[in-house]
C-alpha cells in the first residue's frame, strides 16, 4: 500500500504519512509509529519556516507602528491567503493566528477606552471575550489551522466562564465575584481548567498514531491546560486551606496559627 506525503491534508495544516483507509489502528505504518513515540510538533519543519515566521513578524509589527491596527487585519489575511492557503506552510500559520488574536485583543482594549460603558468587571470580562470566538471560528474555517480551533474552543469556555460569574453577579447582588466569593470563584475556575484538560485528552486519545488534525489541536489544548490547571489549584488550595487572596496582584496567603506561634515566639 503506497503513502502519499503531503504537510495539508482535507481537514487542514499538517505533515506526515497518510494512512490508507483499509489499513486497520494495529497495521499503522512504521513511519506513523516513529512519530507517534517522538511527539514531535508537526508545524517546526525547517530553517525555512522559521525564516519566513520572522519576516511575517517583522512586517506585521512595522504594519502596526505605522497604519495601525486598520492596516494590520489586511495585512494578515493576505498573508494567510499566500502562506497558509497556497504554500500550505505550518509555522507561519501558528504566527498568522496568534497575530489575529492579539489583533482581536487589542481592537478591544482600542473599543473599550474609547466606548465606556457603565458595566461591572465580570460584564467588561464577558465583553471582551466574545469578540474571540467569531474571529477564530472564521480563520480556522478558511485555512484549517490546529491553533486557531483550539484557541477558538479556549474563547468558547473563556466565555462561558465570564457568562457565569455574570450570573451569579446579578443573583448575589456582588460587584465583582472574585472579591466578594472567592471560593465560588476557585471552584469555577479549577472545574473549567479540568474540562480543558478533558477536552485535550479526548482530542488526544482519539488519535494515537498522530495522523490527523486532532493530535495538534490536543497538542494546543494541553499548553493551555497545564498553566490553567496549575493556577486553578493554586488558587483553589490558598483559597480554602490558607483563607487568603489568590487572584491578581493583591495575592496574598494567610500565615497559619502553627507559623504564627513560631515567629511570636
Amino acid at each position: 500500500m503506497s503513502m502519499t506525503w503531503r504537510l495539508f491534508s482535507a481537514q487542514g495544516v499538517r505533515a506526515g504519512p497518510i494512512r490508507d483507509a483499509a489499513r486497520g489502528p494495529e497495521e499503522a505504518p512504521p513511519d506513523a509509529r516513529a512519530a507517534e513515540e517522538s511527539e514531535q510538533p508537526r508545524f517546526l519543519r525547517g530553517f525555512h519556516d522559521i525564516l519566513i515566521t520572522i519576516g511575517v513578524v517583522v512586517v506585521l509589527v512595522g504594519l502596526w507602528g505605522i497604519g495601525g491596527a486598520i492596516v494590520v487585519l489586511p495585512a494578515i489575511v493576505i498573508l494567510a491567503e499566500i502562506l497558509v492557503g497556497r504554500q500550505r506552510l505550518a509555522l507561519p500559520a501558528v504566527s498568522l493566528t496568534l497575530a489575529l488574536a492579539h489583533w482581536v485583543a487589542q481592537g478591544m482594549f482600542g473599543v473599550f477606552a474609547v466606548w465606556r460603558p457603565a458595566w461591572q468587571s465580570d460584564t467588561y470580562v464577558l465583553a471582551y471575550v466574545c469578540a474571540f470566538p467569531a474571529p477564530l471560528g472564521l480563520f480556522y474555517w478558511r485555512y484549517r489551522v490546529p491553533l486557531s480551533f483550539a484557541l477558538f474552543l479556549l474563547s468558547i469556555a473563556a466565555v462561558m466562564v465570564a457568562l457565569v460569574f455574570v450570573i451569579l453577579e446579578k443573583a448575589f447582588g456582588a460587584s465583582f465575584i472574585l472579591e466578594t466569593y472567592p471560593h465560588v470563584a476557585a471552584t469555577i475556575l479549577l472545574v473549567a481548567a479540568l474540562a480543558v484538560f478533558a477536552l485535550a485528552m479526548r482530542y488526544d486519545i482519539s488519535d494515537p498514531h498522530r495522523l490527523t488534525l486532532r493530535s495538534d489541536i490536543a497538542f494546543w489544548l494541553h499548553l493551555a491546560a497545564a498553566p490553567a490547571l496549575l493556577y486553578a489549584m493554586l488558587g483553589f488550595i490558598v483559597t480554602f486551606g490558607q483563607g487568603g487572596i489568590w487572584w491578581g496582584e493583591g495575592a496574598w496567603v494567610r500565615p497559619s496559627p502553627s507559623f504564627s506561634s513560631w515567629r511570636s515566639s
